[in-house]
Protein backbone atom coordinates (compact mmCIF):
# COMPACT_ATOMS: atom_id res chain seq x y z
CA UNK A 1 0.00 0.00 0.00
CA UNK A 2 1.12 3.55 -0.68
CA UNK A 3 2.78 5.31 2.26
CA UNK A 4 0.99 8.63 2.69
CA UNK A 5 2.65 11.78 3.99
CA UNK A 6 0.93 13.86 6.66
CA UNK A 7 -1.10 16.64 5.00
CA UNK A 8 -1.30 20.21 6.22
CA UNK A 9 -4.76 20.50 7.74
CA UNK A 10 -6.87 23.59 8.27
CA UNK A 11 -6.17 25.15 11.65
CA UNK A 12 -9.90 25.64 12.06
CA UNK A 13 -13.01 24.52 10.27
CA UNK A 14 -15.02 27.00 8.28
CA UNK A 15 -17.11 29.13 10.61
CA UNK A 16 -20.88 29.29 10.46
CA UNK A 17 -20.64 32.81 9.03
CA UNK A 18 -18.32 31.66 6.24
CA UNK A 19 -20.58 28.77 5.32
CA UNK A 20 -23.90 30.58 5.48
CA UNK A 21 -22.51 33.23 3.12
CA UNK A 22 -22.23 30.59 0.35
CA UNK A 23 -25.35 30.72 -1.86
CA UNK A 24 -27.19 27.49 -2.63
CA UNK A 25 -28.43 26.70 -6.11
CA UNK A 26 -30.02 23.36 -5.39
CA UNK A 27 -29.97 21.24 -8.53
CA UNK A 28 -33.03 19.31 -7.39
CA UNK A 29 -31.30 15.96 -7.58
CA UNK A 30 -33.12 13.02 -6.05
CA UNK A 31 -31.82 10.94 -3.17
CA UNK A 32 -30.95 7.30 -3.81
CA UNK A 33 -30.65 4.37 -1.44
CA UNK A 34 -27.03 3.25 -1.30
CA UNK A 35 -28.04 -0.07 0.25
CA UNK A 36 -30.00 -1.09 -2.86
CA UNK A 37 -28.19 0.82 -5.61
CA UNK A 38 -26.28 -0.93 -8.37
CA UNK A 39 -22.59 -0.14 -8.14
CA UNK A 40 -21.58 -1.65 -11.49
CA UNK A 41 -19.20 -4.17 -9.98
CA UNK A 42 -17.88 -1.97 -7.17
CA UNK A 43 -18.80 -3.43 -3.79
CA UNK A 44 -19.67 -0.76 -1.25
CA UNK A 45 -21.12 -1.73 2.11
CA UNK A 46 -23.72 0.15 4.15
CA UNK A 47 -24.64 0.00 7.80
CA UNK A 48 -28.15 -0.27 9.18
CA UNK A 49 -30.47 2.71 9.05
CA UNK A 50 -29.49 4.79 12.14
CA UNK A 51 -32.11 4.26 14.90
CA UNK A 52 -32.89 7.97 15.38
CA UNK A 53 -33.56 8.26 11.65
CA UNK A 54 -36.25 5.56 11.67
CA UNK A 55 -38.93 8.12 12.56
CA UNK A 56 -38.32 9.66 9.13
CA UNK A 57 -36.64 6.97 7.03
CA UNK A 58 -38.03 3.46 7.40
CA UNK A 59 -35.15 1.78 5.61
CA UNK A 60 -31.97 2.35 3.65
CA UNK A 61 -28.97 4.68 3.50
CA UNK A 62 -29.90 7.66 1.34
CA UNK A 63 -27.81 10.30 -0.40
CA UNK A 64 -27.94 12.52 -3.48
CA UNK A 65 -27.41 10.87 -6.87
CA UNK A 66 -24.24 12.87 -7.50
CA UNK A 67 -22.78 11.85 -4.15
CA UNK A 68 -23.47 8.20 -4.95
CA UNK A 69 -21.65 8.57 -8.29
CA UNK A 70 -18.62 10.11 -6.56
CA UNK A 71 -18.68 7.31 -4.00
CA UNK A 72 -18.43 4.73 -6.79
CA UNK A 73 -15.40 6.58 -8.15
CA UNK A 74 -13.81 6.55 -4.68
CA UNK A 75 -14.36 2.80 -4.34
CA UNK A 76 -12.71 2.19 -7.71
CA UNK A 77 -9.63 4.07 -6.52
CA UNK A 78 -9.59 2.09 -3.26
CA UNK A 79 -10.02 -1.20 -5.14
CA UNK A 80 -7.08 -0.45 -7.42
CA UNK A 81 -4.82 0.48 -4.51
CA UNK A 82 -5.78 -2.45 -2.31
CA UNK A 83 -5.70 -5.07 -5.10
CA UNK A 84 -2.19 -3.93 -6.03
CA UNK A 85 -1.24 -4.72 -2.44
CA UNK A 86 -2.98 -8.11 -2.45
CA UNK A 87 -5.97 -6.93 -0.41
CA UNK A 88 -9.66 -6.35 -1.03
CA UNK A 89 -10.77 -3.22 0.78
CA UNK A 90 -14.15 -1.53 0.61
CA UNK A 91 -15.85 1.66 1.73
CA UNK A 92 -18.44 1.22 4.47
CA UNK A 93 -21.04 3.97 4.85
CA UNK A 94 -22.31 4.32 8.42
CA UNK A 95 -24.36 7.50 7.92
CA UNK A 96 -25.56 9.51 4.95
CA UNK A 97 -28.74 11.63 4.92
CA UNK A 98 -29.85 12.96 8.29
CA UNK A 99 -33.20 14.66 8.71
CA UNK A 100 -32.80 18.36 9.68
CA UNK A 101 -34.79 17.88 12.89
CA UNK A 102 -32.25 15.28 14.07
CA UNK A 103 -29.38 17.61 13.22
CA UNK A 104 -31.00 20.36 15.30
CA UNK A 105 -31.31 18.04 18.30
CA UNK A 106 -27.72 16.83 17.94
CA UNK A 107 -26.41 20.38 17.78
CA UNK A 108 -28.48 21.52 20.78
CA UNK A 109 -27.36 18.55 22.90
CA UNK A 110 -23.67 18.97 22.04
CA UNK A 111 -23.84 22.73 22.63
CA UNK A 112 -25.33 22.09 26.05
CA UNK A 113 -22.48 19.70 26.87
CA UNK A 114 -19.87 22.29 25.88
CA UNK A 115 -21.66 24.99 27.88
CA UNK A 116 -21.50 22.82 31.01
CA UNK A 117 -17.80 22.07 30.45
CA UNK A 118 -16.95 25.73 29.81
CA UNK A 119 -19.30 27.91 31.90
CA UNK A 120 -17.11 30.98 31.28
CA UNK A 121 -17.51 30.83 27.48
CA UNK A 122 -19.82 33.21 25.64
CA UNK A 123 -22.83 31.93 23.71
CA UNK A 124 -21.10 32.77 20.42
CA UNK A 125 -17.92 30.91 21.44
CA UNK A 126 -19.94 27.85 22.45
CA UNK A 127 -21.88 27.92 19.18
CA UNK A 128 -18.76 28.12 17.00
CA UNK A 129 -16.89 25.45 18.98
CA UNK A 130 -19.87 23.08 18.90
CA UNK A 131 -20.15 23.72 15.16
CA UNK A 132 -16.69 22.14 14.69
CA UNK A 133 -18.05 18.77 15.78
CA UNK A 134 -21.79 19.02 15.16
CA UNK A 135 -22.61 21.36 12.29
CA UNK A 136 -25.17 24.10 12.77
CA UNK A 137 -28.18 22.55 10.97
CA UNK A 138 -28.72 25.12 8.21
CA UNK A 139 -25.16 24.67 6.91
CA UNK A 140 -24.76 20.96 7.62
CA UNK A 141 -23.97 18.46 4.89
CA UNK A 142 -26.00 15.52 6.21
CA UNK A 143 -29.38 17.34 6.09
CA UNK A 144 -28.61 18.23 2.46
CA UNK A 145 -27.98 14.60 1.51
CA UNK A 146 -24.42 15.66 0.66
CA UNK A 147 -22.30 14.20 3.47
CA UNK A 148 -21.14 10.69 4.31
CA UNK A 149 -19.64 9.21 7.46
CA UNK A 150 -17.59 6.20 6.45
CA UNK A 151 -14.60 3.97 7.07
CA UNK A 152 -12.75 1.15 5.33
CA UNK A 153 -13.49 -2.56 5.79
CA UNK A 154 -12.18 -5.82 4.34
CA UNK A 155 -14.19 -8.23 2.16
CA UNK A 156 -15.83 -9.69 5.31
CA UNK A 157 -16.96 -6.23 6.49
CA UNK A 158 -14.35 -6.16 9.24
CA UNK A 159 -13.21 -2.62 9.89
CA UNK A 160 -9.53 -1.89 9.54
CA UNK A 161 -8.07 -0.06 12.53
CA UNK A 162 -8.89 3.65 12.18
CA UNK A 163 -7.94 4.56 15.76
CA UNK A 164 -11.44 5.39 16.95
CA UNK A 165 -15.06 4.72 16.06
CA UNK A 166 -17.18 6.88 13.78
CA UNK A 167 -19.01 9.52 15.81
CA UNK A 168 -17.07 8.85 19.01
CA UNK A 169 -16.54 12.26 20.59
CA UNK A 170 -15.53 11.04 24.04
CA UNK A 171 -11.85 11.73 23.33
CA UNK A 172 -11.67 14.74 21.01
CA UNK A 173 -7.92 14.26 20.49
CA UNK A 174 -8.72 11.15 18.41
CA UNK A 175 -11.34 12.81 16.21
CA UNK A 176 -9.20 14.82 13.70
CA UNK A 177 -7.78 13.04 10.62
CA UNK A 178 -4.25 13.53 11.96
CA UNK A 179 -3.41 12.89 15.60
CA UNK A 180 -0.24 12.26 17.57
CA UNK A 181 -2.24 9.74 19.63
CA UNK A 182 -2.51 7.30 16.72
CA UNK A 183 -0.19 4.45 15.79
CA UNK A 184 1.53 4.69 12.42
CA UNK A 185 -0.82 2.09 10.92
CA UNK A 186 -3.93 3.86 12.23
CA UNK A 187 -2.71 7.14 10.80
CA UNK A 188 -2.00 5.59 7.42
CA UNK A 189 -5.47 4.05 7.32
CA UNK A 190 -7.04 7.47 7.88
CA UNK A 191 -4.87 9.00 5.18
CA UNK A 192 -5.84 6.22 2.78
CA UNK A 193 -9.51 7.05 3.34
CA UNK A 194 -8.80 10.74 2.84
CA UNK A 195 -6.85 10.03 -0.34
CA UNK A 196 -9.52 7.94 -2.06
CA UNK A 197 -12.33 10.33 -1.10
CA UNK A 198 -10.59 13.56 -2.12
CA UNK A 199 -9.32 11.94 -5.32
CA UNK A 200 -12.97 11.31 -6.22
CA UNK A 201 -13.90 14.95 -5.58
CA UNK A 202 -15.15 14.89 -2.00
CA UNK A 203 -14.18 17.58 0.48
CA UNK A 204 -12.60 16.29 3.71
CA UNK A 205 -13.55 17.69 7.07
CA UNK A 206 -10.45 18.42 9.10
CA UNK A 207 -12.15 18.01 12.46
CA UNK A 208 -13.59 14.51 11.86
CA UNK A 209 -11.64 11.78 10.09
CA UNK A 210 -14.79 9.96 8.97
CA UNK A 211 -16.74 12.86 7.42
CA UNK A 212 -16.66 13.80 3.72
CA UNK A 213 -19.04 15.75 1.55
CA UNK A 214 -19.78 16.71 -2.02
CA UNK A 215 -21.93 19.58 -3.28
CA UNK A 216 -22.73 21.22 0.08
CA UNK A 217 -21.49 24.51 1.51
CA UNK A 218 -18.50 22.84 3.18
CA UNK A 219 -17.46 21.41 -0.18
CA UNK A 220 -17.94 24.80 -1.87
CA UNK A 221 -15.76 26.53 0.74
CA UNK A 222 -13.05 23.88 0.57
CA UNK A 223 -12.77 24.01 -3.22
CA UNK A 224 -13.55 27.74 -3.58
CA UNK A 225 -16.71 27.04 -5.55
CA UNK A 226 -19.08 30.02 -5.98
CA UNK A 227 -22.16 28.14 -4.77
CA UNK A 228 -23.38 24.90 -3.27
CA UNK A 229 -25.30 22.35 -5.34
CA UNK A 230 -27.33 20.87 -2.49
CA UNK A 231 -29.31 22.48 0.30
CA UNK A 232 -31.23 21.19 3.30
CA UNK A 233 -34.06 18.85 2.34
CA UNK A 234 -37.02 17.43 4.27
CA UNK A 235 -36.81 13.86 2.98
CA UNK A 236 -38.88 11.02 4.39
CA UNK A 237 -39.48 7.41 3.35
CA UNK A 238 -42.20 5.46 5.12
Amino acid sequence: MIEFSIPVLQSTCFSFHELVAIPIQDCGESLVDLSTASFTGEQIFCGETPPKLLDYIAHGMWTREGVAAKLIAAQRILSELSHADGQSLHLYVAYAYRHPEIQRRYFADFSQRIALEHPDWSEIAIKEYAHHYMAIPEVGGHPAGAALDLLIVDEKKRAIDMGSAIGDLTNLELVPPVSSHLTHKQQQHRLLLRHVMTSAGFAPYDFEWWHFSYGDREWACFYNEPEAQYGEVDFQVR
